[in-house]
């Protein structure tokens, strides 16, 4: 009898972490897929971002450390670099899992879903004045419980420092494409089956920024689970089956 080839499956990390970021679930996946976890550019393993930065040009990168169609699972601004793809390089995509992602990461007065830009500001200026306390506040923002924020901060900063943590200017650089990228005039170009996973009690992108991208983007599901902003290392077991639903 002739094994069924497994879909390969493109993992892409959010802001100020890595690929190993993915640990908790790495080994269930794999009996699924042939997995593929990537480091954006400057992270991890791969070499910064020659010559100007934005959005579509971590995304191309990304993409070309890629062979073939994938399923792709983005978390946070790794959600936006996966969209990126799945709208500039639409081949390469057969099915979007968004994770605690946003088309749009900064309020302002038209986008009441993000982070104010006050708060913004000043996390930049903390990151260039103290590296390495800013990264810890950022860390302790991805629990939804305060209780349970250290905790997971440590877990976090474990796997970071397992693959490589990203030095200070490359975290301000993808700090300021997060900050100017704005997905949301595009959303409509998703074409693939898309799912919009978000815990319920996310402190860093909100519930309803998840909900717009559900109302928003072609063929798109909404589900939810508890916990914050990273749910596959808080609910790992609820996160994996929510990718399973569809194989029976």
């Amino acid at each position: 009898m002739t094994a069924v080839a497994k879909r390969r499956l493109v993992l892409v990390h959010g802001w100020g972490v890595n690929r190993c970021v993915w640990r908790p679930i790495s080994d269930a996946l794999a009996n699924r897929y042939q997995v593929v976890a990537a480091d954006l550019p400057g992270y991890g393993q791969q070499s910064a971002l020659p010559g100007s930065d934005s959005l579509r040009a971590m995304a191309e990168t990304v993409a070309d450390s890629v062979t073939g169609p994938a399923v792709w699972i983005g978390w946070s601004l790794g959600g936006m670099v996966a969209m990126q793809v799945a709208i500039s390089r639409p081949a390469q995509v057969i099915q979007l899992i968004l994770v605690g992602s946003t088309a749009k990461f900064v309020a302002d007065r038209q986008w009441q879903h993000g982070v104010s830009a006050d708060d913004m500001d000043q996390f930049c200026r903390d990151l260039s004045t103290d590296y390495d306390a800013a990264l810890i506040r950022f860390l302790l923002l991805q629990s939804a419980k305060l209780g349970r924020s250290r905790k997971l901060a440590r877990q976090l900063g474990a796997l970071i420092v397992a693959c490589g943590a990203p030095d200070k200017r490359v975290l301000e650089r993808s700090l300021e494409i997060l900050k100017s990228s704005d997905l949301r005039p595009l959303l409509s170009r998703v074409t693939v089956p898309t799912d919009v996973i978000h815990g319920r009690f996310d402190r860093l992108v909100p519930p309803a920024a998840a909900q717009y991208l559900a109302d928003r983007i072609p063929h798109a599901r909404l589900s939810w689970l508890p916990g914050g902003h990273a749910p596959f290392v808080t609910h790992p077991r609820e996160f994996v089956s929510l990718l399973g639903r569809d194989d029976a």
